[in-house]
């Protein structure tokens, strides 16, 4: 296992990078610098144990997860996303990036919130991680569905304008 950056460089301990893995144990199928499309941070410290093996700190989400800017500069989703859920109301959000300047935001909301409440502090809180960088339509949803294996995607379909 390595954890690199985006143009394939090892990254140092503590930092974030993507999980590339080599199999070389089954002769008939070796599988050679597969990146998994996990984001990860590299463990500064060793394992407890004694194995001298990289070790992972965390795991910050999927490589396909994250927001493009216009500049080039990447976010994770988890970033931008982190200050919509503290909104009071909102039970679960999905964003999709449709091009450079524009998503839309797919919301769950709990009962007993007016719904142009929740529209407008959600705006508030985009607005405070992202400014203007990409104009988001925010629609509410019932719910947003998970794949077969029990993730949300970023482009599940459900919600209602």
């Amino acid at each position: 296992m390595r954890v690199v950056d985006r143009e394939g460089n090892p990254v140092a301990p503590g930092s974030r990078g993507e999980i590339v893995i080599s199999n070389l144990t089954n002769r008939a199928s070796v599988v050679l610098n597969y990146r998994l499309g996990d984001i990860v941070t590299l463990g500064a410290q060793p394992c407890a144990c004694g194995r001298t093996l990289p070790t992972i700190e965390g795991v910050d989400g999927r490589a396909d997860d994250f927001i493009v800017l216009e500049d080039g500069r990447r976010m994770h989703a988890l970033v931008a996303l982190a200050p919509l859920l503290r909104v009071r109301g909102v039970v679960q959000v999905q964003l999709v990036q449709e091009d450079l300047h524009r998503g839309v935001l797919r919301v769950v909301c709990a009962a007993g919130r007016a719904w142009s409440s929740v529209q407008r502090d959600l705006g508030l809180a985009w607005r405070s991680t992202l400014g203007d960088a990409l104009a988001l339509r925010i629609g509410r949803a019932d719910a947003i569905a998970a794949d077969a294996g029990g993730k949300v995607k970023a482009g599940s379909q459900g919600c209602h304008e």
